[in-house]
């Protein structure tokens, strides 16, 4: 706490609790934000969703929004060559269709792609294209059909997954928060219940705690884990409850200010603890 190298009187010593404001390492931080099941299985949805998203039309959208939103102007082309590709929407084939077409003396060539018997070699087509950049240009009217209901089927997942990634950075944060400020007590063990939801066949509980703030309000923070082990509790026994059996205790941290802002160490991402 102090350098070695100063002489320290005893009124110079704190405890480390007194401190206003606790350092947490940046790799706790970092745990905190990205780690635990609802950060994994958030980003898994998140990330495994977005593919999805993206091969049911997103980079055509994002395509049609970058270079055909504002003003178009057309020309007449013609079609140079026809390419059959790899890619199958609802068993049709899809084919690439490039063209040439002629504007402000200058010519340009494009593809779009299509479905087939659409356009064959030296079939003429209607161009559209960016009136500002007409390298950017299209076939009118050639449309995968891309986007509708089945699109927006595919949102559901990656909305899902940013729920849950939501909700894990809101616990990362106030846990955070709490590790740097919170003051520490016990949480006695009151009851559990289970929830809808399930784990690897396990059913996640609620557990639930009591804990007394320092104005002795009694006050209840909760947790969820679907292993039984997790708050089991880890203070010294020896401490008789009214039933005369071991209360089973568990750390907890909780804002002073607010003592229903409240965490249990152990329903934190890594179960970190204060030393």
């Amino acid at each position: 706490m102090f350098s070695r190298s100063r002489s320290q009187g005893p009124k110079r010593w704190q405890h480390y609790q007194m401190h206003p404001v606790r350092y947490v390492p940046l790799m706790t931080r970092l745990g905190m934000l990205f780690t635990g099941f609802t950060n994994f299985f958030g980003w898994f949805f998140f990330g495994f969703g977005m593919l999805f998203v993206w091969i049911f039309g997103a980079s055509h959208y994002l395509h049609e929004l970058a270079f055909f939103s504002g003003e178009l102007q057309t020309a007449r082309g013609q079609i140079t060559a026809v390419r059959e590709t790899r890619l199958e929407i609802n068993d049709n084939r899809v084919y690439e269709y490039l063209y040439a077409f002629e504007t402000g003396g200058r010519r340009y060539r494009g593809s779009t792609d299509g479905y087939s018997s659409r356009y064959r070699e030296g079939d003429a087509a209607t161009i559209e294209y960016d009136a500002g950049d007409p390298g950017h240009s299209r076939i009118a009217d050639l449309d995968l059909g891309l986007g509708g209901w089945p699109f927006l089927f595919t949102l559901i997942f990656p909305l899902v997954g940013a729920g849950f990634i939501t909700a894990g950075l809101r616990k990362g944060l106030k846990g955070i928060r709490l590790l740097k400020k919170g003051k520490e007590a016990d949480g006695r063990y009151l009851r559990r219940e289970p929830t809808s939801t399930r784990i690897n066949n396990r059913t996640v509980y609620s557990y639930l705690f009591a804990f007394e703030d320092e104005n002795g309000v009694t006050r209840q923070v909760s947790g969820r884990s679907h292993l039984p082990e997790r708050f089991a509790g880890e203070r010294e026994a020896g401490i008789r409850g009214r039933d005369g059996e071991e209360d089973v205790l568990e750390p907890l941290l909780y804002n002073p200010e607010d003592p229903t802002d409240a965490v249990l160490l152990d329903d934190l991402p890594g179960a970190p603890r204060i030393h």
